[in-house]
This record gives structure tokens, sequence and C-alpha cells, in this order.
């Protein structure tokens, strides 16, 4: 990695950097880089295959209609499965499940073996619609009907919102006890009335062995998402209260950098060395030692407009790449 920190000097970091100072840098540039300098090369080591086992870029939205029963054994089944499972709730309406596979049909394969039963006539064609037209999949009266995919994560498609987000790494153990189960059934059941976007909660259990990845992401925006947020994190850390972790997504408005690094005072008395007067200075990022650490502050929203004509040509795009160029690539 080649860096340019903040006095201004040219670094080459590596694994090889002698003991000191330089290797400090490589250190916390692998942690919390924006914090600490700007690099301006970077060489990675590239897998060229991985394990069958191992998640992938691809994935499906399955528009599943689940009573909550069925959606606790679908949870706990998915920790013995296979592949990606992203278990998504928007608005109320349908369960999504984006599994990892770059074939439907291996992803729907996958997903009757963790349901334990064949998909319905109608959540197979609904959920295949999505697969070939990369459209919405619920046209429910109070649905969020701009609710699409792309790659494996939601997607909104007149405008991208800011989302504010709490997340977890916890261990499975944590993960299937009865209680957090039914703490995260019922977080669809939390609807914001004033708005018509819904917050979505994705659940992967397969990034990392024993471990379960937990994501609560809701509108910025919204008052009543923020708080069922911030009680959300109070009572998952009192079921689970050792043994849990963060990983940096979307900021929350509560949680700050200390909550993301276990090691973070480490990292703030590496900035005071490398960064004292933060020439780099990032929301979420580390702050030198003695400063407090900053709390998310939403500035202004992310919004991402698209004409139909625009989304018409997308949708062209990606069919040609897939059915005409990918083969020949």
């Amino acid at each position: 990695m080649e860096v340019v920190a903040a006095n201004g000097s040219v670094l080459q970091l590596s694994d090889a950097s002698p003991a000191g100072e330089q290797r400090l840098l490589w250190q916390t540039m692998r942690q919390a880089g924006s914090s600490f300098a700007i690099a301006t090369r970077i060489s990675v080591r590239m897998i060229d295959d991985l394990p069958p086992s191992s998640p992938t870029d691809g994935g499906d939205f399955f528009a599943l209609e689940l009573p909550r029963a069925a959606m606790l054994r679908l949870l706990r089944n998915a920790t013995a499965g296979r592949g990606l499972l992203n278990y998504i709730h928007v608005n109320g309406v349908d369960f999504l499940i984006a599994a990892a596979s770059t074939h439907f049909s291996e992803n729907a394969a996958w997903l009757e073996t963790v349901l334990g039963r064949q998909l319905s006539t109608k959540e197979w064609a609904r959920s295949y619609l999505v697969h070939l037209l990369e459209q919405p999949v619920s046209s429910h009266v109070g649905a969020d009907q701009r609710f699409g995919k792309s790659g494996a994560v939601p997607y909104v498609f007149s405008t991208q919102e800011a989302f504010a987000d709490v997340s977890f790494i916890m261990p499975l153990t944590c993960f299937l006890d009865p209680r957090m189960q039914a703490l995260l059934a019922a977080l669809p059941d939390e609807r914001d009335g004033s708005t018509e976007l819904g917050c979505y909660l994705q659940v992967t259990t397969t990034y990392a062995a024993g471990h379960a990845f937990i994501d609560y992401n809701c509108p910025y925006e919204s008052a009543f998402y923020r708080a069922r947020q911030r009680q959300l994190n109070s009572q998952v850390l009192a079921i689970c209260p050792t043994g849990m972790q963060r990983y940096i997504n979307t900021p929350s408005e509560f949680l700050t950098p200390r909550d993301y690094f276990p090691n973070y005072d480490w990292l703030a008395e590496a900035k005071t060395h490398w960064d004292p007067g933060e020439i780099f200075r990032v929301y979420q990022g580390i702050r030198p030692t003695g400063k407090p650490p900053d709390a998310y502050e939403f500035k202004r929203p992310y919004v991402r407009e698209r004409s139909f004509m625009q989304r018409v040509g997308e949708i062209g795009w990606n069919f040609v790449a897939r059915c005409v160029l990918q083969p020949s690539w």
C-alpha cells in the first residue's frame, strides 16, 4: 500500500514494514484507513475460486408468505445451510430472501431445502419475475413498490434514501437464543405510520463460521425508527452481553467509533502520532486521544433520481451483459 500521510510524506506500507512508526500506520490503515492517510495505490491478493460453501456476489430475491413460526424455523435452519442467506422484510408485506448463487434454479433449490418445502407456484413465479426484470415484487396496498433487486441488497427504485443502521456480529448461540429469535422476528411489525418507507432486517449466517451478522436499517429522518434502533441495541445487548462485535456499515445516529472498534483507544493513540491536527477527519472516524469520538451527524439525504427511460436502459444493458456479452467474457 502506498499512502500519503498527514505530514505530506509518501510511504510504502506492507507486512514487511519494519517495527515502529510505519508498522503502526500499516496496522491502522487496515482498520480505519480514512482516519490516518490517503491511499494512492493498493495491491491485493486475488482469490480466483471460492469454495462451494462460500458467499458470492450472486443472489435472488424470493418473495415468501411466511407465518411467524415458519420464519423462526427458517432462521434456525439457515445456520446449517450452504450459501448466503439474507432474511429481509420490507414494509410488513413480503418476506424476501437473497441467496448466494448466480443461478436462480440453484438459489431456489437451496431455499427449498432450508424451508423444508417446495416454493408455491405464486412464490416461484413472482420471484422469477424479479430475477428476469429486476422489478418490484409487491403490488399490495401500502407496500413499497420501489423495492427491487440490485445485486443482493435491497434497493429503492426512484430514490436512494439515507438510512441509519444498527448492526451486530453475534455468536450463533446468541442468535439461536429463543429470545433473540423472537425479538428479530417481531421487528417487521414496528412501523412508522407517517412514512411509506419501512426498515429492512438483514440476517446473514454464513460470512464467518459460528457467527450471525445482523443489520437493521431504517430511514434516517424517521424519529420513530431511530428510537426503535436505540431500543433494539439495548435489547440485543441485554440478551447477549458478551461476545458481541460490531462492523461498520451505514452509521447509526447513536453509535460512535468506540462501539465499532474494540481497540479504539489504541487507534486514538496512533491518530495522535500520525494526524494530531485532524487533517483527515471523517464521520465515525478515529480522533486523537482526549477528543470524544464523533457520533454520526446527518447533514442531507443522498438522493439518486432516475427517469423511466434510464431504468429501461439499465434493464436492457443488464440483459445484454448477462445473455450476450458474458458468455464471450
